[in-house]
């Protein structure tokens, strides 16, 4: 379905996120990424974890190389992955601190009362 999307769609750019807990195997993604540049799409994927106690998605996956950039945010795993591919690019992850607020009036400065769960 994703790659009918992106044909009928005539989708240009992809980007994915994979995660290591993520529902679709590494074998899903290598086949996505081997579809999308059969299209001529330009693939972008950001690894939020490269390697674990039970996976390594860079000597797992078959065809990361394909993807126009790869992007990684921590500096070990960026380190151990710019040696194995050419396509890997650091992208930190700015963080904030947002100091302590009461949600209850939060909601209310928002006009957000009526609204339930909240997800951000």
């Amino acid at each position: 379905e994703v790659i009918n999307f992106t044909q009928e769609n005539k989708v240009d750019i992809f980007h994915i996120q994979y995660h290591s807990g993520s529902f679709f195997p590494i074998e899903g993604l290598d086949n996505l990424i081997f579809k999308l540049k059969n299209l001529n799409v330009k693939i972008y994927v950001t690894l939020h974890a490269v390697r674990g106690t039970s996976f390594d998605f860079i000597k797992d996956s078959k065809n990361l190389y394909l993807a126009d950039t790869v992007f990684i945010h921590n500096k070990n795993d960026y380190e151990y992955a710019k040696t194995k591919l050419n396509n890997i690019s650091f992208f930190i992850l700015p963080c904030s601190e947002f100091k302590k607020r009461n949600k209850k009036v939060l909601r209310e400065e928002l006009a957000l009362t009526k609204f339930s769960p909240i997800i951000a």
